[in-house]
């Protein structure tokens, strides 16, 4: 019987190169950059959700403020100025620049368009009536407006001009005089 000697090998003792090191490092590196990332991404995606959400509850609120101000302030840029968006809406502190429209028109449309009533409340709290119709007791006579209420505002993480608008039928026998 002849023995064979096997040669014992030594890579149990090996030590690692340096470009095992460099990869390692290279695959942990681009694991860290993906998790910030996507991270980074997450908290971007929140922040504009949470400003949708402003925009949205700013929105109902002065729907609800529309509502609840009669049928005689909602057919007049006078009392739409003075009564609903003279007050900053309580939700838009979480929105820069924040501006917002109320525009009344006849509904149903009727034609000849007349002239609607656009009041806008600018960043600055400044409060203007952008247009309104030449014969002022016009709406007033009408069964149902339609409101449309929009607001614009800066977005934080990336500057750009957002807008959200809601639309809604008010009619005169559903509010109270």
């Amino acid at each position: 019987m002849e023995a064979h000697f096997t040669p014992v090998r030594r890579h149990a003792e090996a030590g690692i190169s340096i470009v095992e090191v460099l990869v390692a490092t290279c695959v942990m590196a681009i694991g860290f950059i993906a998790v910030w990332t996507s991270a980074g991404q997450c908290i971007r995606f929140a922040q504009s959700h949470r400003e949708t959400i402003a925009a949205t509850e700013t929105l109902m609120r002065r729907v609800e403020d529309c509502r609840a101000a009669g049928w005689n302030t909602i057919v007049s840029a006078d009392s739409i100025k003075a009564d609903i968006l003279q007050s900053p809406a309580a939700d838009g502190s979480y929105l820069n620049n924040l501006e917002e429209q109320i525009t009344v028109t006849p509904y149903p449309a009727v034609t000849p368009a007349p002239t609607p009533i656009v009041v806008q409340r600018h960043s600055n709290g400044l409060v203007e009536i952008i247009s309104q119709p030449t014969a002022g007791l016009y709406l007033r006579s009408l069964l149902a407006v339609r409101a449309d209420l929009q607001v614009t505002w800066t977005s934080d993480h990336d500057a750009r001009r957002r807008q959200r608008m809601y639309s809604t039928v008010i009619s005169m026998e559903g509010l109270l005089r």
